[in-house]
Formats: C-alpha cells, structure tokens, sequence
C-alpha cells in the first residue's frame, strides 16, 4: 500500500458506491444508457485531470529549475550553455524528487469504475437462499423495492485513491459534467431513491479486471457488521482465512471493504467476490458455508450477512 510521503500515513484505496433504483417509466434500457454515458464522461473527465495535473507538475518543475539556474549562474565556473543545460536538468531532477517526497503520490482521478444490475436468481440451498432474503431485506432497510413493482436495482462504484479524489469526482460531477447537463441531470430525474457511501480498502487478492473489460462479470457481495470484538482481530479473522483456502479457480478477484469514517449508510463491512461464470458462485457460497471454523466469524458473515448478486454492465 503507498504512502502519504512524510507523514508515512498509508493512502487509502477508497470506493464511492451509489445504489440507486429507477422510477417505474425510466426504468429499462433507456435508464442503462443513461447510467453508462454517465461512466464513460466520469472516465474522460479524470483522463483530461490526470493530464492535466501531469502537465502542469512538469510545467511548474521547469519554470522553477530555470529561475534557480539563473540564480546560480554567477556562481558558476563555467559560461559554456552545454553544462548550463546540465545544471538545469540536475536542479529538475530535484525538485521532481522533492515533489515525489512531500507532495501527492495517489493516482489522480478515478482509474476504475463499474456498474451492475442487481438481481435474485433462484438457489437451491439453503444457505444460499438464506443470505439472498437477507439481501432483499437489507435493501427494504435502504429504502428500495425488491418485489419488482419499482424497477432494477443497480450499484455504481467508482475506485480512488485517496481522500482528495473525493474532491475531484465532485468537481467533476457538479463542475465539469454539471447537475443538469446530460448524462447527470436525466439520470438524476430517472432515479427514484438511491443512497451514497464511502468504503475502505482492507484486503484484496487477485486482479482486478481492466476497465474496458469488466462488462459480463458477475459479483457476489456480503454485507454485514462486527460483532463485539476488537477491529483488528475481526478483520484478521477475515483476512487469513481468505488467504488460507479461498478455491483459487473460483474468484477472479475478492476484496474485502470497511466503511469510511460516519460516510454514508448500510452494514460497515462488504466481502466482494468476481467470477467470470454464474455457476462458480455456487461453489464460492458452498465454500463460505463450510467455513464454520473458530478462526472464521461464519455466523456474522454466513448466517446474518446479506448478499446481493451482481452482473456487471460496465
């Protein structure tokens, strides 16, 4: 995990999900659209920043090289522009350095972003039944509806690095795209009720799918809240058991999330799982039933968690 330079705080990967539901007339395919024009603008806007951050990194690191070169240059022993061009390109090389070491080093903007449609395929076991009901009750909790009166459900996520990328997806939404201009302002008017949060990154394995190639994934996500017991041994119990045993050809990427300080509402932990075929679910819930083990907290996981099924649209 990278660093805060100096302070030696770790930069945490963050995930800004939105799930959000339309109104009965958007909801279809006209909504889709609407909600991937929307990825596709959050994505150019954060090239363009990135760009230009970069530009203007290099722009500022020029500017000040030469105006302490043209400081230095009576102090120099030599007239010949040759090793001026040298003493320049070491000054540059420097403040670059300096710049690595007590400025930014988080990725800037939002290199990864997905969305998914929420659905209820049927199970045949108990247990997974079980943590389905318990998905479709978590959204009821939420605010949303899961008989199929209000539409599809959907979740929206996009991956940062670092808390002031929280600042630059709202410049980029409310400046940049605008609240009224599309794609926003008609996924705004499409939506019926939706709820924000902000999660940690506490453990992942695996890789994570490019961007341009996440669309037919599935995603299977727990989730649930601590019981009494300390963090850090709750997140430990987590951890080692996934590294342990988790079925290597099932998952294409697992990560486990914990809430942002107070940021938005729902369970304070989400156990995320990507497979590239439907049927390897079943398998991955198998595995998390059988994990009724001291080590592993299978009864606040299996037995009280909540799951939601994803296909991914983008």
């Amino acid at each position: 995990m990278k660093n805060y330079p100096v302070l030696n705080v770790p930069v945490p990967t963050i995930a800004y999900g939105i799930i959000h539901q339309p109104t009965k007339e958007r909801s279809g395919e006209e909504y889709v659209r609407t909600i991937l024009a929307l990825h596709e603008r959050v994505q150019k806007e954060s090239g363009d920043m990135k760009n230009a951050f970069a530009r203007g990194m290099r722009e500022a690191i020029a500017r000040e090289s030469q105006l302490v070169t043209g400081l230095l240059s009576e102090f120099l022993t030599t007239p010949i522009h040759s090793d001026r061009a040298d003493v320049q390109r070491i000054i540059s090389e420097g403040l670059e350095k300096a710049s690595e070491q007590v400025g930014t080093i988080a990725e800037i903007g939002v290199p990864w972003s997905s969305e998914g449609k929420i659905s209820f395929p049927i199970f045949r076991k108990f247990a997974e039944r079980r943590l389905q009901e318990n998905g479709k009750a978590y959204l009821q909790e939420l605010g949303f509806v899961t008989d199929g009166s209000g539409g599809d459900v959907f979740e929206s996520l996009f991956l940062i690095e670092g808390g002031m990328n929280l600042d630059l997806i709202e410049h980029i939404v409310r400046d940049r795209i605008g609240i009224y201009n599309a794609p926003h302002g008609p996924h705004l008017e499409g939506s019926a009720r939706y709820t924000f949060s902000a999660y940690n990154l506490v453990y992942e394995s695996g890789t994570r799918p490019p961007q341009p190639r996440k669309k037919g994934l599935f995603e299977l996500a727990i989730f649930f809240s601590k019981p009494p017991v300390e963090y850090a041994l709750f997140r430990k119990s987590i951890t080692s058991r996934l590294e342990q045993s988790l079925p290597g050809d099932t998952v294409i990427h697992t990560s486990l999330w914990q809430r942002k300080l107070g940021m938005g509402r729902g369970r304070e932990f989400i156990l995320r799982f990507l497979c590239d075929e439907m049927r390897k679910l079943d398998v991955l819930v198998q595995w998390l039933h059988e994990r009724h083990d001291t080590e592993f907290p299978s009864k606040t996981v299996i037995d009280h968690g909540a799951m939601l099924f994803k296909e991914l649209l983008a």
